[in-house]
């Protein structure tokens, strides 16, 4: 029983106390509030600082370590035909909440880019080697990513399903397209090397102790420092699609599989020994008697993967949940909870060599996607557990 509430039944108490009990009763309920409002409660927890809408985004994805604190609360923006979307700013960048749109609804704001164009005239080039390493292209066209600098971006990415192996498609959602080499940044009387990416900056530090240090640059920090403006107006979708080797159809064909798809036919892909095939997709308002959502369809299709190496080698691990869906717009997807409830679906497994599993996959989509790529996520049952990914083509001719 509360003070308040002790009083408030004992009617022989003088009404003085009353007043008292009726103000501490008042200030206890305001408390929470405030305290949740002040600077020392968001340093210690800052989860309580990110809005209810991307929280549970934030959180799954290393939120303080990738995004960084949150820099006041979310907006609310108003577009034409009575839509809507939300946004908040974060240290490392700026998330977008899209509602009703299922996997695609959280997009990132190319603060890379914005950083990049106030910022240039700071970068000076340095030689080759500065960073110290082994370099790789990560994107056709672009500049090289090398040592600790490499490491960190293979090593990181939005976690865009459960599977905690960093696929590519996952570390371009996170950093995007590199924009320049390493370059050595200038500014307020300091200096550091930074590569600049479309969606993020990744820092290159060495301490007084000779220790390296690598970590995503706090680009919007720097973007109100300068007071630049951020940007009120949607993002464009990073597009996610895989580098396709040969021809694709054309533009014609390509847009009525928004539609439908061949309805024979299969697309194939192998590597590692691994051979697997697609095939047989289909569109749906209903699933069983659950209707998609508005603006949304059902894609259903199977998917065969057969382990095609000598008997003394590794099987293969495959979860459907392992499994994305890229659409013709570069977005991706993660197979439906409906996969279940399919007749064969298509159970998390473990392959032999000379074994072969199929089953169905069920995605929930906007209703003018098509279906370009299928990401399958797969992991060697050997003493290092090491993961691979198979990419098939789905917009190159289906084989008859």
């Amino acid at each position: 029983m509360t003070i308040y509430s002790f009083l408030i039944r004992n009617t022989r108490q003088p009404k003085w106390m009353m007043y008292i009990a009726g103000l501490l009763f008042i200030l206890a309920m305001a408390t929470p509030v405030a305290a949740t409002q002040t600077g020392s409660t968001c340093a210690d927890t800052p989860e309580r600082c990110v809005s209810y809408l991307f929280r549970s985004y934030w959180q799954h994805n290393d939120g303080l370590r990738t995004f960084g604190r949150a820099i006041g609360g979310s907006t609310v923006h108003f577009l034409p035909g009575n839509t809507t979307y939300y946004t908040q700013a974060f240290e490392r960048t700026i998330l977008e909440y899209f509602p009703g749109q299922g996997d695609a609804q959280y997009r990132r704001v190319a603060v890379g880019q914005l950083w990049y164009d106030t910022f240039r005239d700071q970068l000076q080039p340095v030689a080759a080697g500065t960073v110290p390493g082994t370099c790789s292209i990560v994107a056709e066209h672009r500049p090289e990513v090398c040592g600790a600098m490499l490491a960190y971006y293979h090593a990181n990415g939005l976690q865009l399903d459960v599977n905690p192996f960093v696929t590519p498609t996952e570390r371009r959602s996170l950093f995007g397209m590199p924009i320049t080499p390493v370059m050595q940044w200038n500014h307020n009387g300091q200096t550091r090397l930074v590569q600049v990416f479309t969606h993020a900056r990744i820092d290159y530090t060495i301490d007084a102790a000779g220790q390296t240090h690598v970590g995503l640059g706090d680009v919007v920090v720097d973007l109100l420092n300068a007071n630049v403006a951020l940007p009120t107006t949607p993002s464009t979708p990073i597009n996610l699609l895989y580098a396709s080797a040969g021809a694709l159809l054309d533009r014609t064909t390509l847009d009525s599989h928004r539609t439908a798809m061949p309805k024979t036919g299969y697309w194939q892909s192998a590597s590692d020994g691994v051979y697997v095939a697609t095939s047989s997709f289909g569109y749906l308002d209903y699933f069983y008697t659950v209707k998609a959502g508005k603006g949304q369809k059902y894609v259903t299709l199977t998917v065969l993967v057969k382990n095609e190496r000598q008997e003394d080698q590794a099987p293969v691990y495959l979860d459907y949940s392992y499994i994305g869906l890229l659409d013709s717009d570069g977005m991706r997807y993660t197979p439906s909870e409906m996969t279940k409830y399919l007749a064969t679906p298509f159970s998390p497994t473990t392959i032999a060599p000379g074994n072969s599993v199929a089953g169905q996959l069920v995605f929930v989509v906007p209703t003018h996607a098509a279906p370009a790529q299928l990401e399958i996520q797969l992991a060697n049952m050997d003493q290092f557990i090491s993961r691979f990914v198979q990419v098939i083509e789905l917009r190159v001719p289906a084989i008859q």
